[in-house]
């Protein structure tokens, strides 16, 4: 599970203007070609300069494989990259890219899908959203927005009646708690969006089963207060070395600075890129890529967050 994902080069072919703010970008294989297949709700990590890479869910899935499209909403106060994608890129100009990873996939149950999108959360939400009506699901998309033009495909959402958008500051919308009285138990929910918004899902879906719930996180969350981060020990075994990780260090920190290559991205837990198989010891999850019930069935935590949750580890790396 530690593989490094499929490098790619892609070339910028197109540039539209889908709301305020929001830009879509497509991409095709510099070189000609097909590009991997993805998935609905996958995401790909983009290298929008040396030292800056991205993630962006795939707004729209290319049966033929020539094309990814991402939507990137502009936020100057953000990190740099949807701000320099805005400002400074070009068509014709090439990236690297990894190949497709999906850490929010659709249930393989069939069955009522009722999905929670806000701002530009929405984006791996539609892809979701076109492969249920194409399997011929009952499917129900719940759209926040501030405005009205700032809805992705505002015209061709607006006008379909499995998909209620809220404009914010234009009207009394509801809140999301509000909603889930009516929805059957049984349904299967998606929630992607602003922090406040996930954690508002995760509250009022406390008592619905767990294998019905499905999250994405754009950003990390705050820690909770008083999180503990002791020392502890990790063993390497495919390096066969072994490794102190300080109180204020990560794993993949400690890996980086003993000159062990291993991937990663975005470095708040909630990627996925450095996910590793555990082979021994306990963990302290702390990442939003999947439950810990998730990860403790598949026996594999994200280096770049998460901690022994006793005095040592055992990793595949």
């Amino acid at each position: 599970m530690s593989t490094e994902p499929q490098s790619l080069l892609l070339r910028l072919d197109a540039v539209e203007q889908a709301a305020r703010d929001i830009r879509i970008f497509r991409f095709k294989p510099a070189n000609g070609g097909t590009l991997p297949p993805a998935s609905p709700g996958a995401h790909i990590d983009l290298e929008i300069a040396p030292g800056m890479t991205r993630q962006y869910s795939l707004v729209d899935l290319d049966p033929s494989g020539s094309t990814y499209s991402i939507a990137v909403q502009r936020q100057p106060n953000g990190r740099g990259g949807s701000e320099s994608l805005h400002a400074q890129a070009t068509i014709g100009t090439e990236y690297r890219a990894h190949a497709p990873r999906n850490t929010f996939p659709l249930s393989e149950r069939q069955g009522e899908s009722v999905l929670f999108a806000g701002g530009i959360g929405v984006t791996p939400l539609l892809t979701h959203y076109n492969a249920l009506r194409t399997r011929g699901e009952a499917v129900r998309l719940f759209y926040w927005a501030r405005t009205s033009d700032a809805f992705l495909h505002h015209a061709t959402l607006a006008a379909d009646p499995n998909v209620t958008l809220y404009a914010t500051e234009e009207m009394t919308a509801p809140r999301l708690e509000a909603l889930l009285p009516d929805i059957d138990p049984s349904a299967q929910l998606y929630c992607c969006g602003p922090v406040r918004m996930l954690e508002a899902f995760n509250r009022a879906t406390a008592d619905r089963a767990a294998d019905c719930l499905h999250t994405e996180y754009f950003e990390a969350p705050a820690a909770a207060p008083g999180t503990c981060s002791a020392p502890f020990r990790v063993t390497l075994a495919r390096q066969n070395r072994t490794l102190e990780i300080g109180a204020e260090q990560t794993i993949l920190d400690a890996c980086l600075a003993a000159g062990i290559d291993v991937p990663y991205s975005c470095e708040e837990g909630v990627c996925g890129a450095c996910q590793v198989r555990v082979l021994e010891g306990g963990v302290d999850h702390r990442d939003t890529v999947w439950p810990a019930a998730t990860h403790e069935r598949e026996s594999t935590m994200i280096i770049c967050c998460s901690r022994a949750s006793g005095d040592s580890l055992v990793l595949d790396i």
